[in-house]
């Protein structure tokens, strides 16, 4: 049996216990927003059910149809739009997307009463991928109280529209450990937001977006295969940073990368991480991206 869009039932938790329980059935059950989903599953079906998470496709799952890397990072990952042909068609519905589930059905599941604030947040999220984020800063840029700014980054993480990036440290006084980079899960409704579909090579932005797909492919793959890792960055107060760092949930073993297009040395940043954690770093870039993710 399969249940599409759960939450939305009064008491799914409830209505799938007395399911199992008589019919002995295997229950698949989907949901856009897991915020919503878990909490009305978790008091009634403890010890029943297995949660995964679903992302768009995974460029390791469609690879084998692609020739062309750049048009995956323009215009994402979404099944349907990746099954589209025409560049045109896929812009077409990942407006589509926007119109319809960030705002309407976000808007709706999350009684998000400023609908302007959330897509003004969105817009500003979107300009600045791989950078820290400021929730004073933005507060202040979008005229939005901060506890509003971090309910609604708390929404858009668990209806699976960002990805938060928290800083690594052991030394929090050379270290930086509160603010938090934001990547999106989907780089054509990124894109879409900004209204830029321009080719990879013509963009300003060309390095911010190649760190996200970087970033957001190993994190599906990650959690495709199951392999229970956590994901952070690095950077200190003197200005070095390390683009992201993986660590083992069972060994606790670093792993430490620099994202690059197509640069294959370190930066001279990554230096002082080095004299803090003396391990080798790994550049990701063209050549090499395949294996990594």
């Amino acid at each position: 049996m399969i249940i599409d869009e759960a939450q939305r039932l009064n008491n799914p938790g409830l209505t799938l216990k007395i399911i199992y329980d008589n019919l002995k059935t295997q229950i698949i059950v989907t949901g856009s927003s897991s915020f919503e989903l878990k909490n009305k599953l978790s008091d009634s079906l403890t010890g029943r059910y297995l949660d995964f998470t679903l992302f768009p496709l995974s460029f390791r799952e469609v690879q084998l149809q692609i020739s062309n890397i750049e048009k995956t990072i323009i215009y994402g990952l979404y099944p349907e739009v990746f099954l589209i042909k025409k560049n045109t068609d896929k812009v077409l519905f990942l407006n589509k997307i926007i119109e319809s589930y960030l705002f309407k059905d976000i808007l709706s599941f999350q009684r998000v009463r400023n609908s302007q604030a959330l897509k003004d947040l969105l817009t500003a999220l979107a300009y600045q991928i791989g950078s820290e984020v400021n929730e004073n800063e933005l507060s202040k840029r979008l005229k939005i109280d901060r506890k509003t700014i971090i309910s609604y980054l708390d929404i858009l993480e668990k209806s699976f529209i960002i990805k938060r990036l928290y800083p690594y440290s052991k030394n929090p006084r050379r270290e930086i450990g509160r603010r938090y980079k934001i990547y999106f899960v989907d780089l054509g409704i990124r894109n879409a937001l900004i209204g830029d579909f321009n080719d990879f090579n013509l963009r300003k932005d060309s390095g911010m977006i190649w760190e996200n797909f970087i970033v957001i492919e190993k994190i599906k793959s990650l959690e495709n295969q199951g392999e229970r890792k956590d994901l952070f960055f690095w950077r200190s107060y003197n200005g070095g940073e390390i683009d992201l760092i993986i660590k083992s949930k069972t060994t606790a073993k670093l792993n430490a990368y620099e994202i690059k297009y197509q640069n294959t040395k370190i930066s001279r940043g990554a230096n002082e991480f080095l004299k803090e954690y003396p391990m080798p770093i790994k550049v990701i870039n063209i050549k090499n991206y395949q294996d990594f993710i």
